[in-house]
């Protein structure tokens, strides 16, 4: 597993282990099962980010024992318990069972539970993969990106450029530009062969274009008037000249390839 990945399963390892490991005494303590259930959100997030095929399948075992139990001995509150008190335990809750379908083997745009309404910043993002969230915090994040196209690349194109064979390719000889967060331009076109999706963005009158493949793979948009910014395993950049109302050419990733042909002009009206 590559970095920063391989630190998110290591924070998973540690704290999965943990609970499981103390399961047994911490209920007969009477402890809260706190620890198990962040363990059980925590596997949202290696099931959407990447990882948990790599999880022991005795630690799974246990730990979906383990969660069962701590999810049945969690019960209604005290008669004290705030009404703030008693919503954060039912969010963790859920986060909690949505790991409890990761671990018996749900696809990530399957899992249900409360997701984070908002698209993850890459500083959050990164923070995740490097097990920097606790693991509520982690699944809320993971189940957006689950449910959101352009979070979902983006969380690809962060792994693969985390490999030491996927280091960004400059291919320009103007200065390095950082991958653009596709929710700051705007969704001109999809693809579903190869799947991707092509974002305008409008800097101060140069227009830049960007493609987020689903494919971790070499992504090239080439035709008339494009000239290629920075290219990424799944991810490209480009400006349009500006006096070009079209973009027409071809979409590689990998080896599929797709004729593109989008007239600007009509898509402003």
């Amino acid at each position: 597993m590559t970095e920063p990945f391989a630190l998110l399963f290591a924070w998973f390892d540690q704290i999965s282990g943990s609970a499981v490991g103390a399961s047994g005494r911490a209920l007969e303590a009477g402890a809260g099962p706190d620890a198990i259930l962040e363990a059980l959100a925590g596997a949202v997030g290696l099931a959407v980010l990447g990882g948990l095929d790599e999880v022991p399948e005795d630690r799974r075992r246990a730990l979906m024992k383990a969660g069962r139990r701590a999810l049945l001995a969690g019960g209604a509150g005290g008669p004290d318990e705030s009404a703030d008190d008693a919503e954060d335990r039912r969010w963790a809750a859920e986060l909690a069972r949505a790991g409890l379908q990761a671990l018996g083997g749900a696809a990530p745009d399957a899992l249900g539970g409360p997701a984070d309404p908002l698209h993850a910043p890459d500083g959050r993002l990164s923070a995740a993969t490097l097990g920097n969230l606790d693991g509520f915090a982690l699944a809320s994040l993971a189940l957006h990106v689950a449910h959101c196209t352009p979070c979902r690349r983006r969380a690809a194109v962060l792994r693969m450029a985390s490999a030491p064979a996927a280091a960004p390719l400059r291919v320009a000889a103007a200065s390095a530009v950082a991958m653009r967060q596709p929710e700051t331009g705007r969704l001109i076109a999809t693809f579903d062969a190869p799947a991707a999706e092509l974002v305008l963005f409008d800097d101060d009158g140069t227009r830049m274009l960007a493609v987020y493949a689903e494919a971790s793979a070499p992504v090239r948009l080439l035709g008339d008037g494009l000239e290629t910014a920075e290219m990424l395993a799944g991810y490209w950049l480009g400006s349009l000249a500006r006096d070009h109302t079209r973009v027409v050419g071809t979409l590689h990733v990998g080896d599929e390839v797709s004729e593109v042909d989008i007239d600007l002009e009509a898509l402003a009206d």
